[in-house]
C-alpha cells in the first residue's frame, strides 16, 4: 500500500509541475495582452486567411478589438488552472498520509473532502467558461469549420462522489476502529496499527495493518457466520 500511494505521489507531483509551468505560462500571455497590446506581433497572412472571424480574415488590430473577451476567457481559465493546482495539492497531502500509516487521520479525511469540493468547483466553472466561449465563438471559423456545438460533461461528479466515500471511509476507521472522535487527530502511526483486526475480511496476513483497501471492504455488508 505504502509503495502504490508513493508511485502516485510521484506522479502526482510530476502533473503538478508541469501545471505549474503551463500556468505561469498563460499568465505570461495574459500579461503581455492585458498590459503590453503593443507587443503583440503581426499576424501573418496565410494564418488570418484560415481563422474568420464573421466572414472577414483574422488581423492584429481585429484580435485587440476582442482584447477583452480574451482576457475573461484566459483569466476564467487560470482559474480552473488554480483549482486544479490546489486539488492535486490536496491528494498529494492525503498520499503522503498513506505513506506515514495514518490513512484514517484528520489531515487525510479533511483532504479527501477539500479535493472533492474543488473537483465539483471545477467541473461547474469549467461548464460556465464553456457556455460562454461557445456564444463568443459561434462567428469564428477556421478553414472553413464553424464548431458551436456545446457538450456538457458530468463525470467530475462521479470523482467528487468518490473522493468524498474515501474521505468518510477515513472517518470511519478513525471513529468506529480506533475510538477516536471526529476532530481529534490520532497520535501516532502506532494508534492507526491498533485500529482493528481485518483477518475476517481476508486470509492474507498482510491485508492486516489499515489502509485505504481494507478500508473499502467496510463498504460491503457483513458475512453470515450464522452455523446451520
Amino acid at each position: 500500500m505504502r509503495g502504490c500511494a508513493k508511485f502516485l505521489n510521484v506522479i502526482a507531483g510530476i502533473v503538478f509541475w508541469l501545471m505549474i509551468l503551463a500556468t505561469l505560462a498563460l499568465a505570461a500571455g495574459t500579461g503581455v495582452i492585458a498590459f503590453m497590446p503593443e507587443r503583440i506581433p503581426e499576424i501573418p497572412a496565410d494564418a488570418g486567411e484560415a481563422i474568420m472571424i464573421n466572414g472577414s480574415p483574422l488581423t492584429t488590430q481585429m484580435l485587440l478589438g476582442y482584447r477583452n473577451f480574451i482576457l475573461i476567457g484566459l483569466g476564467g481559465v487560470l482559474f480552473i488552472l488554480l483549482l486544479t493546482l490546489i486539488f492535486i495539492g490536496m491528494i498529494r497531502r492525503a498520499l503522503k498520509e498513506v505513506i506515514n500509516e495514518s490513512p484514517f487521520s484528520v489531515r487525510c479525511s479533511k483532504a479527501l473532502k477539500t479535493a472533492g469540493i474543488l473537483q465539483i468547483a471545477t467541473g461547474i466553472f469549467s461548464i460556465a467558461l464553456g457556455l460562454c466561449a461557445s456564444f463568443i465563438l459561434g462567428g469564428v471559423s477556421i478553414n472553413g469549420y464553424t464548431s458551436t456545438s456545446f457538450s456538457v460533461n458530468l463525470s467530475f461528479i462521479l470523482t467528487a462522489v468518490f473522493l468524498f466515500m474515501l474521505s468518510g471511509i477515513s472517518d470511519y476507521g478513525r471513529t468506529e476502529l480506533t475510538g477516536a472522535p471526529l476532530n481529534k487527530e490520532l497520535s501516532s502511526p502506532q494508534d492507526m496499527r491498533s485500529c482493528g483486526d481485518f483477518s475476517a475480511f481476508s486470509t492474507d496476513p498482510s491485508l492486516a495493518p489499515c489502509g485505504f483497501f481494507p478500508a473499502f471492504l467496510l463498504l460491503l455488508p457483513p458475512a453470515d457466520r450464522s452455523g446451520p
